[in-house]
């Protein structure tokens, strides 16, 4: 088997194809805008999947990987988070989380709604790890992809090598 410009070529397209196909199948997240009330309060409420409330719930704010302040909702689901400062924040609970923008009274878009819903699911999804890294970047689908080539070229040169007697 030889090695020729055209191998290369194709691998290469290949390559090209992957990685396309990988940066598209990447979640997109969408960003909630949520007005805070004065003194920082962000209100919020937890619903399940039939949109009931969910009382007794854990809530856990967010940002940059560090917690910022836990609380439990209430019987009828509803939370408060007190201290809040305008900034994007994460907010989780047992089965469900989103990602909000939240602004201070006088910097609030027109858009902004006054709490933040969410809501919680009963699907499951399993896992062994813990992972709290960002997802699969540009970056890891390189070194995956060239890897892969490395491993390509490297068979193609030990079978040229084979061909050749060496």
């Amino acid at each position: 088997m030889k090695f020729s410009t055209l191998t290369a070529a194709v691998l290469v397209a290949a390559i090209a194809a992957l990685s396309n196909q990988a940066a598209a199948a990447l979640p997109a997240s969408s960003l909630i805008d949520v007005k805070l009330h004065p003194g920082g309060i962000l209100v919020g409420i937890v619903t399940d999947s039939a949109g009931l409330a969910v009382a007794d719930g854990d809530v856990v704010l967010s940002q940059a990987k560090k917690i910022v302040a836990t609380t439990k909702t209430r019987k009828d689901g509803t939370f408060t988070i007190n201290g809040v400062k305008g900034g994007v924040y994460q907010i989780e609970t047992i089965r469900g989380h989103g990602i909000v923008r939240v602004w201070t009274p006088q910097t609030a878009p027109p858009h902004a709604v006054q709490a933040v819903q969410v809501f919680e699911s009963n699907q499951v999804v399993r896992g062994n790890i813990e992972y709290e890294g960002g997802g699969v970047g540009p970056v890891e689908t390189a070194g995956v992809l060239l890897g892969a080539a490395g491993v390509t070229l490297g068979i193609i040169a030990w079978e040229e090598a084979k061909d050749n007697g060496s």
